[in-house]
């Protein structure tokens, strides 16, 4: 019997690897002797064009572009929080109290938000920003900080990162989804079909030839199950497919 892995939590491009692993351990094997070759050739085009795929998808110049905004978002998050947080201890009584007032205002959106999915940082980020530019109070406070020229800074790559993140889910929008996603209910069923044989051929086996091609496809398996995450990192939906 082989363990059972979850196809759905897989992303397209781990997805892919498991598959060329198993088709790594096949071929070791030799498909011709576990008497699973058309099995084996119906499966490996399929994966090879999955594998094109996600290559194009990797080469995406917005992806790596959204990474770099995003750490400089969050360096200037942290350069205006710093500030805050000193100021709070400040010996001027009305620098202090500017700054425990923008400290307090922060208290509803929680901590450790710039590790939060980008669409929940951007919309806390932009919530903050809107907070303290909309009421009276917490703006006296920002200029009374010398802090406008950081919120402005922040804002405006706030913007920039929402701007370029729309893009990419339009460049997602306009990929080949249906396809990869067509891919993967075929390489699935192809693989089901594998295993099938491979099972039947275990059983009709009476010397344990097909031993040591079960483990270590059960062991990859297992290896690939613990690499699921326990929570999304991001919603991706071009990369989840149905089984």
């Amino acid at each position: 019997m082989y363990f059972n892995i979850n196809y759905r939590r897989l992303k397209n491009r781990t997805f892919v690897q498991f598959f060329q692993h198993l088709l790594e351990i096949l071929q070791a094997g030799n498909p011709e002797t576990l008497l699973v070759k058309k099995q084996y050739d119906d499966l490996l085009p399929l994966v090879a064009v999955l594998f094109e795929l996600t290559q194009a998808d990797k080469g995406s110049e917005i992806s790596d572009e959204l990474v770099e905004l995003d750490g400089k978002r969050d360096a200037t998050w942290w350069g205006i929080d710093l500030q805050i947080q000193s100021f709070a201890h400040h010996f001027d009584p009305v620098k202090q109290e500017a700054a425990i007032a923008l400290e307090n205002s922060l208290t509803p959106f929680g901590n450790g938000f710039t590790r939060l999915k980008y669409v929940e940082e951007t919309n806390t980020l932009n919530g903050i920003i809107n907070k303290w530019e909309g009421n009276a109070d917490l703006s006296t406070a920002i200029t009374t900080l010398a802090l406008t020229e950081w919120v402005n800074k922040l804002k405006a790559e706030n913007t920039l990162f929402d701007t370029k993140f729309k893009a990419r889910v339009n460049e997602r929008a306009d990929a080949p989804d249906v396809k990869s996603v067509e891919l993967r209910k075929q390489i699935i069923a192809a693989y089901r079909e594998l295993l099938a044989h491979l099972q039947a051929h275990t059983t009709l086996s009476a010397d344990g030839s097909y031993d040591t091609i079960n483990n270590r496809i059960n062991q990859l398996i297992d290896e690939y199950n613990k690499m699921i995450p326990k929570k999304e990192q991001e919603e991706t939906p071009a990369e989840e497919a149905a089984e």
